[in-house]
Parts: structure tokens; sequence; C-alpha cells
């Protein structure tokens, strides 16, 4: 019999699913939230949630909710989107509630959602662009915390983004597959292995 072909869309602790309409008011919340608002793709501004509905498919490759695997509670989101397959690249993007904040979880679910892009599509590699006022802080949380996701910045926009009185730059930053296919440790295998030694 040959191989059972399928791909993983879970792994410590979480599972990604497909986004259906009962996620819609969950996924609404998490982009309007405080904490989400200037950060996630409306930058401040806040559209009726229709329009919000009608644009959360537009230029998507793919997206999935978050959610906890025990509980089904969702958490957050991952989204591949302005892809360009014919030169192998896509966007990355992804915005966690509150809850999972601070505690790795996106940048696991990131990591599940990066294998799952690789794995499907021809890609040479995938963009993400972070403003400059997050970009930091966030690439030292994750170095940090052994966050196993080797993006580089490879340029800037200079001046992108207004806020709180001043402007920031865009940073765009890209993880090759020969990056991700050499990276040092796995977020995933560590947290099963965590599990199984409790």
């Amino acid at each position: 019999m040959g191989e059972k072909l399928r791909v993983s869309l879970r792994g410590g602790g979480l599972v990604l699913t497909p986004i259906l309409p009962p996620d819609h008011p969950f996924l609404y919340e998490l982009a309007m939230s405080e904490e989400n608002l200037i950060l996630w793709r409306y930058r401040g501004t806040v559209p009726p949630p229709d329009v919000f509905v009608a644009q959360l498919y537009s230029d998507v490759l793919v997206q999935f909710v978050v959610r906890n695997e025990q509980t089904g509670e969702p958490v957050g989101m991952v989204v591949g989107y302005a892809p360009n397959l014919q030169s192998g690249h896509v966007h990355l993007g992804a915005v966690m509630s509150t809850s999972a904040q601070g505690r790795m979880i996106g940048a696991l679910a990131m990591e599940i959602f990066i294998q799952y892009l690789f794995d499907v599509w021809n890609l040479h590699g995938i963009f993400a662009e972070v403003p400059e006022f997050t970009h930091n802080s966030m690439m030292n949380r994750y170095s940090e915390r052994n966050a196993y996701l080797p993006f580089e910045e490879t340029g800037r926009r200079p001046k992108f983004h207004y806020f709180k009185g001043r402007y920031w730059d865009d940073c765009i930053t890209y993880l090759s597959r020969q990056a991700w296919d050499s990276r040092d440790g796995s977020l995933v295998k560590e947290a099963a292995d965590a599990a199984s030694n409790r």
C-alpha cells in the first residue's frame, strides 16, 4: 500500500481550523480589540462587520482560526495573503487574542502554519511585514524564548506608519525555504517533548 499523504494542522496543544461563518464574530472582535486595532489589517479604522466579513477573503491564499486543541476555544488567526505562486512567494499574517499574547502561542501557531505552506505549495519563501514599533520587541522576545522562526529583515519602507505623533518604518522580513528546512529546533517538537515528560 502506498504512503498515506497528509498534512498536519496541529501541534503543541493547538489546532488550525478553516474559518466558518460562526467564527466571524470572534475574528471581528479580535481585529477590533484595543491590543490589535492598530497592529492588524485595518490600522485603526473600524469597518462595519459586514464589510469586515466581505474583505476577510480578499487576496487570501489560505487562512485558519487558531484554536486550543483540547477546548476548541479560538485564540487567534493565521493567514497567507498576497500570493505570487508564479514566483513562489506569499505573505504571512498572524494575530492572537489577549489571552494568547506573551505565551509564544502565536509563534507556535505560525510554525504549524509555515510548515503547512511549505508542504502544500512550491514556495521559495514567505514575507512578513511588521511595523517598526512592534518589530524589535517581537524579534527579541522570539529570540529570548528560542522561537525557531528564522525570518531575516530584508528592507524597510521608511516612515510608512503614523502612530502616536511620529512616523515609523515598515519592516519587511523574509523566510526562505532553505532557512526553514535548516532551522535548529522546533517549538512543536519542544511542546510535544514537554507534554510526554509530564
